[in-house]
């Protein structure tokens, strides 16, 4: 004989002694659904019937005043979260939650609201007994809710012209439940990108919307086409620290590279012919040329002290290593080095109080070989100004312009810099300068030109109290800005590989 029926007989033998023959009429033994143990609705719907249970002992008589617990099983949400399934409440409340409690009637009933869960599946509501140890499980079919949003995977992206990458799009309900609707897609501009088949495909540079619609609802991804082209890039690595790497512009092919040392500042620069790359590793900080193999070899000597090295560039022979370095006050002063083990010489001519007066910053070679572009600031607080450096007699000359980050153009005499939040062009003797971001977008330092001249690589701010970042391409010629894949936003100081 089970327990629960071993409790019933002794709780029966209770009831028929106290018993004055007018009680209740009979049923069966046991905990019995009477009402609402089954049926079909949507998420999170109230059932208009309500979850009714009988307790009664072996002989069929009412077991009265006796708790009854209801409880809302778990299954996992479409976020991962484990949610009940269902939710009851008071008869007489208008309060939901994964579990109650009711007392049994007069007549053995207990009862409770239900609420269908946020998740489209299965679900149970499981009523126990405690006193009498009796267990009974309602079971219910929970379908989605209308149509709310489309979930397109991946939201954003970027690819190169003809090449593609797979699309997904469902339609889900204000659970992220699949609603099983067919969702059609399209692209905004056919001129920039197609789709057919669950691919997009690039067909020209530029920033393009791809629709997804289901029964009047609409949501938007979007994909940028950008020129094929690899980047040097520094990251943070749990494991190694500060390392480098290299990444394609369209978000794919990360490579680290495996150089054993750990990066420790000063930019990254590539030689014109990529054979090797200079950075700035170890502490105190030193200058290494490495490979995208990972071999390393020192550039300075190692008896060389000249202070804190803040840009790195190399000259377009890729045989002088030309360095940024301040070693009193905020004072930056250039260098030049041999590429392997070398004592550096001074190009910044000296001034009556170098600790002060002399700041050329992040300094940028021309093609030419002979100008470098520089910052200057009048004091550690001031706004900088863009200069030229003349390489021979190590004077450098204003162009008059407010800016930081000048970055030479990869030919010719243009310069680009970031001024006033947005991002500048200039030839090299200050006239022509122009703007080449949009007006209503701030930019950060962190330019970086494409080998043919075309685009820079910028940082884009969207939130001016927000110092996050995000990388996007300006088209030099018309200002046009295409955004990079969000993936790039967590590499730093990155610096595009030139056309070998």
């Amino acid at each position: 004989m089970a327990p629960w029926q071993l409790r019933l007989i002794a709780l029966s033998a209770v009831a028929l002694a106290c018993s004055d023959g007018t009680g209740p009429g009979s049923g069966p033994p046991g905990l019995t659904i009477v009402a609402g143990g089954s049926g079909a609705d949507t998420v999170d719907a109230v059932r208009t019937q309500a979850l009714v249970v009988s307790v009664r002992d072996t002989t069929g008589a009412a077991v009265s005043h006796t708790p009854v617990r209801f409880t809302g099983l778990a299954v996992q949400h479409p976020s991962g979260w484990i949610v009940p399934s269902a939710l009851v409440g008071a008869l007489s409340g208008s309060y939901f939650s994964a579990f109650g409690v009711d007392t049994t009637d007069e007549s053995g009933q207990a009862a409770v609201l239900v609420q269908f869960g946020p998740v489209a599946t299965s679900a149970s509501i499981e009523v126990v007994v405690p006193v009498l140890g009796l267990v009974e499980t309602a079971r219910y079919t929970v379908r989605p809710g209308a149509v709310d949003s489309i979930a397109i995977v991946p939201a954003d992206s970027a690819i190169h012209v003809g090449r593609g990458y797979t699309i997904t799009a469902r339609a889900i309900d204000r659970h992220a439940n699949g609603t099983g609707a067919v969702v059609q897609l399209a692209v905004a501009d056919t001129a920039v990108a197609r789709v057919s088949g669950g691919t997009v495909t690039g067909r020209a540079y530029g920033r393009v919307a791809v629709v997804g619609s289901a029964l009047g609802v609409r949501d938007t991804a979007w994909t940028s086409v950008v020129p094929t082209g690899v980047l040097a890039v520094t990251e943070y690595s749990n494991t190694a620290g500060s390392i480098v790497a290299t990444i394609d512009l369209d978000g794919s092919g990360h490579r680290q590279i495996p150089v054993a040392r750990t990066y420790s500042g000063a930019g990254l620069a590539w030689a014109r012919d990529t054979s090797f790359l200079v950075g700035g590793f170890d502490n105190p900080k030193t200058l290494y040329r490495f490979t995208t193999s990972g071999a390393s070899t020192r550039v300075l000597a190692s008896t060389v002290v000249v202070g804190d090295i803040t840009a790195v560039d190399v000259s377009a022979n890729g045989q002088w290593v030309y360095f940024s370095a301040g070693n009193c006050n905020y004072n930056e002063i250039v260098y030049k080095v041999a590429v392997t083990d070398s004592i550096p010489q001074r190009v910044s001519a000296a001034t009556g109080d170098d600790c002060f007066n002399l700041v050329h910053a992040e300094v940028s070679l021309a093609p030419d070989g002979a100008r470098a572009a520089v910052a200057h600031y009048a004091t550690g607080y001031a706004t900088p100004d863009v200069q030229v450096l003349d390489l021979t007699s190590g004077v450098a000359t204003p162009l008059g312009l407010s800016g930081d980050d000048p970055r030479w153009a990869p030919f010719g005499n243009t310069v680009a810099f970031v001024g006033n939040g947005r991002v500048w062009v200039v030839q090299a003797d200050g006239t022509g300068a122009r703007a080449v971001s949009p007006p209503s977008a701030l930019f950060g330092p962190g330019l970086a030109w494409s080998p043919d001249g075309a685009w820079l690589l910028a940082h884009y701010q969207p939130v001016s109290w927000n110092v996050n970042t995000y990388p996007v391409l300006l088209r030099v010629a018309t200002g046009e800005m295409i955004p990079l894949p969000a993936s790039l936003a967590r590499f730093g100081n990155a610096v595009w590989q030139p056309a070998p």
